[in-house]
């Protein structure tokens, strides 16, 4: 199994682990760059990118979903999975279920 995000994801982390006014811990920038840095090096993860036919995609996306105000963001990473390959996503956010294209898995209702 590879494990795939995009690089909105890794600055979303990044944003979220040093700043003092979310967590009460926050990480150094250094430590929290190095957590990206050993997943980058993991062989079983790989980060996403548009590709050529990102304008495409998500001409297809607004088409079909008609996308306002944030969910716009889910549009752009449900287009980057799609031009990418990537049919399952693994996410707590019920609005990508709108995502025909998507199987959704809550990470949170996993079974062993």
């Amino acid at each position: 199994m590879t494990l795939s995000i995009i690089w909105l994801n890794v600055y979303k982390f990044l944003r979220i682990a040093t700043h003092s006014k979310i967590v009460d811990q926050p990480l150094p920038p250094m430590e929290a760059w190095s957590n990206i840095v050993s997943l980058i090096n993991h062989p079983n993860f790989v980060i996403l990118q548009e590709t050529p036919r990102h304008s495409l995609i998500i001409g297809e996306i607004v088409t079909e979903l008609n996308p306002v105000g944030n969910f716009w963001h889910d549009c752009h990473i449900a287009a980057i999975l799609k031009e990418n390959g990537v049919d399952e996503i693994a996410t707590c956010d019920m609005d990508f279920r709108k995502f025909t294209f998507l199987k959704t898995i809550n990470p949170l209702f996993l079974r062993a």
